[in-house]
């Protein structure tokens, strides 16, 4: 009687809850929370010590057994408060970061315990798209209607011409950018984390590769693909960027409309995190302007021909 009472108290001690906290600047923390406020977080990493996280920093937190005691070798113990912990190969929070760096670890799935900005995650964020405006918006409605018929054209000729659009390429790359893809798509957040820091190191020859999974009917993937063009997307991914401006995950939204303002050097405007409605405004003013600059591109390209 008294070992089975032994191990019901030891068992608590063998599952200690911790958390893993995902920064929005891609890198992710290993540790404790021990208290929070409206303005931040306090971790306890291990045995390394406590740290403080201002909140708006944060993406998402993920509750697990990882307390942070395997970060201990890539940290210097701090005395007192430190910003942020910089655990090696790691980015530091505020600094730009595409993705997932070596020494960090990748959320599982959204939780739960998400900052108020993280909380229109796939779970949660299913907006509704408004229904037709008012006569006084008569513009923003044909703009509006163009926009929706605009990003159903681009996603079937996106995946009917995906294999035309791919250069020729070295054998082993293409093997290599192929398999990376599938990665990005499984459910393992480790596949997920190291197969987009290796497109990233791949780069622009990964575009039309990553184009026709942008769509995915995973958050998770989505967010990856877009990311991974705010970081080294051309013109190659302008149609694609457009119609996930009014994809329900707001983190596809948001890096959308920073590889837009990236390749064209334009901005009109758009908030990831506005209304339904503004978002369509914003969005059809984005399809109105590549719809006019491709029929420039175009005339350049007919002229140039002529001269040859």
């Amino acid at each position: 009687m008294k070992r089975w009472l032994v191990a019901v108290l030891l068992l608590p001690a063998l599952t200690v809850r911790a958390d893993t906290i995902l920064l929005k600047n891609g890198a992710w923390i290993d540790g404790r929370v021990t208290m929070r406020t409206d303005t931040c977080i306090q971790i306890q990493i291990g045995k390394i010590g406590k740290i403080e996280l201002p909140v708006e920093e944060i993406h998402l937190i993920e509750k697990n057994n990882r307390t942070g005691e395997e970060m201990v070798n890539g940290l210097v113990e701090p005395k007192g408060k430190v910003e942020v912990p910089v655990p090696k190969g790691a980015q530091k929070p505020g600094t730009p970061a595409p993705g997932a760096k070596d020494g960090a670890k990748a959320a599982k799935a959204p939780s739960v315990e998400n900052d108020p900005k993280a909380g229109q995650d796939a779970k949660d964020a299913r907006p509704a798209i408004a229904g037709k405006p008012a006569p006084e918006e008569s513009s923003g409605s044909e703009g509006g209607t163009a926009a929706d018929e605009t990003g159903g054209k681009a996603g079937e000729e996106e995946a009917s011409g995906s294999e035309e659009k791919k250069p020729d390429i070295d054998p082993d790359l293409k093997k290599r950018i192929e398999e990376l893809v599938e990665e990005l798509q499984r459910d393992k957040s480790r596949n997920r984390v190291q197969a987009e820091r290796h497109l990233e190191a791949i780069g622009q020859p990964a575009i039309p590769y990553l184009i026709p999974i942008a769509k995915s009917p995973s958050d998770l993937t989505r967010v990856a693909v877009l990311r991974l063009f705010h970081s080294f997307g051309d013109q190659q991914v302008i149609d694609t960027a457009i119609g996930a401006l009014l994809d329900e995950n707001e983190f596809v939204r948001d890096f959308a409309n920073k590889t837009l303002k990236r390749v064209t050097g334009e901005d009109f405007g758009f908030q990831s995190n506005s209304s339904p409605r503004r978002r369509e405004l914003a969005q059809a003013k984005w399809v109105s302007w590549w719809a006019e600059e491709k029929k420039t591109l175009a005339e350049y390209k007919k002229l140039s021909e002529k001269s040859r």
